[in-house]
């Protein structure tokens, strides 16, 4: 999420039904620019090209002393992401605090409500941007989500918002439904910059411990579902499936390990994290590919914060699914 010694803001991109404030696209596109020492080419084109910036398993603290890129997409959809093999420290006892923050604020919201958290700790582990970057303050995304508990019900929602969708076979992986959620597996996009400013503000210059605000969102350009799982041994294995209709460019600075992987002849990406800030053990590991439709690109991912589970248990998730 944050590069050079010091690392910049960055935004997941997530199921919001709104293009990114202008403002917030160059200050994210400048601050990219100043810290990789590349300029972006700028093409016209009959068809807008979303670009999204966002923070892959966030929160990932870097160095910088290494660079590699790895890719993943297609004509529809491009997964860009910067790894960077530098090390910096990661404040396990900080993002503690960040995460008891953010279940405060949690409890307190009503199922299907979102909030915007902002707090001394949420920016204390975020490391100051470069000159140039500043003025964005960086917040947390949190949400209580309605959990679909009924698995048939849940399939429905699926199949009447992709057709084509697919879950991995529980008898075949061991796998128990536990739910299922409307949201990325993980944290969330942040485009409301007025009220991330407003929030910094009232912390900042009223003197506030921690500052929170509801928003309210509509519908999804990307949107995202989360099928939630437990294995025998009680491990949650998320499964999740974003629809991407619109030309989008997603790209990620990261410092997890990533390498590329066959799942039955589809090229997918795994990445393991261990400075991850929304789990308790610090740490995620997921398997992503995409699947081309005719007027969608979906981005799957198969994924866990639990130590125990492995990167062969994620493949072999991926190819049932890949090969269903």
């Amino acid at each position: 999420m944050r590069i050079e010694q010091q690392l910049t803001e960055a935004y997941h991109a997530a199921a919001l039904d709104m293009t990114s404030p202008a403002e917030l696209d160059e200050r994210i596109k400048n601050t990219h620019e100043k810290q990789t020492g590349r300029k972006r080419k700028t093409t016209s084109s009959k068809r807008t090209l979303q670009i999204v910036f966002i923070g892959l398993l966030a929160l990932m603290i870097m160095g910088f002393t290494a660079r590699y890129f790895i890719t993943l997409g297609d004509d529809r959809f491009r997964m860009e992401i910067e790894v960077n093999a530098g090390q910096t420290e990661y404040n396990e006892s900080l993002a503690g605090q960040v995460r008891a923050q953010l279940e405060q604020v949690k409890a307190q919201l009503k199922v299907g409500e979102k909030a915007l958290v902002y707090s001394p700790e949420i920016a204390a582990i975020t490391p100051e941007p470069p000159s140039g970057g500043e003025g964005l303050p960086y917040v947390e995304y949190v949400s209580n989500p309605v959990v679909y508990e009924n698995y048939a019900g849940w399939q429905a929602k699926l199949s009447e918002r992709l057709p084509e969708f697919r879950l991995p076979a529980e008898e075949t992986n061991g796998l128990k439904f536990k739910g299922g959620e409307e949201e990325l597996p993980f944290g969330g996009t942040i485009f409301e910059t007025d009220v991330a400013r407003e929030l910094q503000s009232e912390v900042n210059d009223e003197g506030k411990d921690i500052a929170w605000r509801k928003i309210v969102r509509e519908n999804s350009a990307w949107p995202a579902y989360t099928t939630i799982y437990n294995d025998a041994e009680r491990n949650e294995i998320k499964v999740s499936m974003q629809i991407i209709a619109q030309r989008t460019k997603m790209v990620g600075l990261a410092q997890a390990v990533n390498e590329k992987v066959d799942l039955n002849g589809t090229e997918a990406l795994y990445t393991l994290n261990n400075r991850f800030l929304y789990s308790d053990t610090n740490q995620f590991q997921m398997l992503s590919w995409i699947e081309t439709l005719q007027d969608v690109t979906v981005v799957y991912s198969v994924g866990s914060s639990s130590e125990s589970v492995t990167k062969e248990r994620l493949i072999a998730i991926g190819e049932g699914l890949v090969g269903h």
